[in-house]
């Protein structure tokens, strides 16, 4: 059976960014947008757990943090023909490493203080900060950093990333290199002009309300580009548009009421696959025009051989997109590559 990856959504993760908690620091509890949905099954018990997968998770766990840790608890996992043990981190908080049957790593967490870090990690998140808070000296540490790693298909293979906050600003560092930068604003420091563009992008996307704005405002940095990230709405369904600074162009769109839940992933799995390239095209196009100002007039789609529900839009001389859709064929999310 082929695996399906669900990741987590940018609602939780708006959430997370406006707290303490490290957005990694809930992968085991939530479902796009990063881990596999894997069920858990099962008593929460070392005993059932071959010693050897045991030391060889606790190894995973040491290497990547150069600290020794024991488990309080193990936990099955299945999905199809593929199962494995996913493992609590006793005296931790926010921790898991899980492994395959056979002992492979799926994915590590876990928080640690400042004081705990590698000396390593030390080293570039320092760099980072004085780079990002633009001090000459950096001063300021944070109090707690989250150290990751994913074997999920979006992630590089072994790839060590680091998350922290410190003051208005969240850092995510992979490999020691800056990945992401995250700085919450307030509303009256966007650019009118940006806010402007977001306004009243959903208005012709079925069964989604924009609502107001809401505060404060992430101000997102990547691969050179930064964006305002605006959620408008409140409950449990707001709405999301990323809008680049400077030139105040909508970069992306989604309305995560529209995902499918994870409870009924077979059921909504197998009617996504019967969803050709052809259709989705179709789809998006219609909704390009609403969300992003796009006409995919001349485009191709084609379904992510991964991830599930997600397809890319190319065209030679024309910018890509990428969108993921629901069981209905309907594109909650859509932005440029």
């Amino acid at each position: 059976m082929k695996k399906v990856y669900y990741t987590l959504t940018s609602a939780v993760v708006a959430s997370l960014i406006l707290t303490a908690v490290p957005v990694p620091a809930v992968y085991g509890a939530s479902t796009k947008n990063t881990h596999p949905a894997q069920a858990a099954t099962g008593a929460s018990s070392l005993k059932e757990v071959d010693a050897k997968i045991v030391q060889k998770a606790q190894e995973y766990l040491k290497a990547v943090t150069g600290k020794s840790y024991t488990f309080s608890g193990a936990k099955k996992w299945s999905l199809g023909n593929e199962n494995g043990w996913d493992f609590s981190i006793k005296g931790v908080e926010h921790g898991q490493v899980m492994v395959t049957k056979t002992g492979e790593l799926e994915r590590i967490y876990v928080d640690q203080s400042w004081g705990e870090l590698k000396d390593s990690y030390k080293q570039q998140l320092q760099a980072a900060l004085k780079s990002v808070l633009q001090e000459p000296k950096a001063s300021k540490t944070p109090k707690e950093v989250n150290i990751s790693v994913d074997k999920s298909p979006e992630y590089p293979k072994g790839a060590v990333e680091l998350y922290t906050r410190i003051d208005n600003n969240t850092i995510i560092l992979r490999e020691g290199k800056v990945l992401r930068t995250i700085k919450l604003l307030a509303k009256q420091e966007i650019d009118e002009n940006a806010l402007k563009a977001a306004s009243g992008v959903f208005a012709g996307l079925e069964g989604v309300k924009q609502g107001a704005l809401n505060e404060p405002i992430q101000l997102i940095t990547e691969n050179g580009k930064t964006v305002y990230n605006l959620m408008f709405g409140t409950g449990a369904h707001p709405v999301f548009v990323n809008v680049e600074k400077g030139t105040n162009k909508v970069t992306k769109v989604a309305a995560y009421e529209l995902q499918d839940s994870a409870a009924n992933y077979k059921e909504t799995y197998k009617k996504m696959k019967s969803y050709s390239e052809a259709q989705l095209l179709q789809n998006a196009a219609r909704q390009s025009k609403e969300l992003l100002k796009v006409d995919l007039t001349g485009y191709k789609a084609k379904l992510d051989p991964k991830l599930t529900a997600v397809v890319h839009f190319t065209k030679s001389g024309s910018p890509s997109l990428i969108g993921t859709f629901n069981s209905k064929g309907q594109f909650y999310e859509l932005g440029f590559k």
